[in-house]
């Protein structure tokens, strides 16, 4: 009796965040987003396949018709999920579903930089097998909540409390440097062929940069 209830409740718990695992749209679904160059060019795309299988169809038609069956889509997902709350709040699985719905093409990254004899060098960089300081906390999930803002070029007023934090640590760590400097690096993610061909992915200039003396925090 124990393992058919248990499997049922597993069975239940996996419908439910099969459903709220639903595509939603919520913000794209704005006639601004639908006029943006990026949208317009899918637009293009669909009217150009819709053709070529027999069925014509102009860039705007298909634009229309995406917009229709969006907002009926939402609609019904919206009349769906509205049933399931209590049970999203109870267990947590909120996570919102366009945080995957697409891919940024130009992500940012944290970088810190230690100065030490006048000169710098690096501390912490993501995933660097080398330069991996404090890597628990600077890619803890609330610190990469943060990070994820920055790398969309939001929240600057924000970024100078963060490197005074890591300053902070670096004072302690680090008696004798000097100063610790924080700052969003662009990767500028090209094609796959071209990154092959590259081998790595190239970055762009720093943004949000903030140099921080470590002496007032010893």
């Amino acid at each position: 009796m124990k393992d058919h209830l248990r499997a049922i409740v597993i069975t239940a718990h996996i419908a439910v965040v099969f459903i709220l695992a639903f595509p939603a749209p919520g913000g794209a679904m704005h006639e601004r987003a639908f006029k943006s160059p990026a949208l317009r060019a899918w637009w293009e795309r669909a009217a150009a396949v819709s053709t070529a299988v027999g069925r014509p169809m102009e860039t705007d038609e298909a634009a229309e018709l995406a917009w229709a069956i969006g907002r009926r889509w939402q609609r019904a997902r919206r009349r769906t999920v509205q049933h399931l709350q209590f049970y999203v709040k109870y267990c947590g699985v909120k996570q919102g579903w366009t945080m995957f719905g697409k891919v940024h093409r130009r992500p940012g990254r944290l970088e810190v930089h230690l100065e030490e004899n006048g000169e710098w060098r690096p501390l912490f960089v993501p995933l660097h097998p080398e330069h991996d300081w404090r890597e628990g906390q600077l890619r803890q999930e609330r610190i990469r909540g943060y990070i994820s803002d920055f790398a969309l070029r939001r929240r600057e007023g924000t970024f100078p409390r963060l490197a005074q934090a890591i300053a902070q640590r670096a004072a302690a760590d680090f008696p004798d440097a000097t100063r610790v400097r924080a700052r969003m690096v662009p990767l500028l993610i090209p094609k796959p062929a071209k990154l092959r061909s590259a081998g790595e992915i190239p970055l762009g200039a720093p943004y949000f940069e903030s140099i921080v003396p470590l002496d007032p925090y010893r």
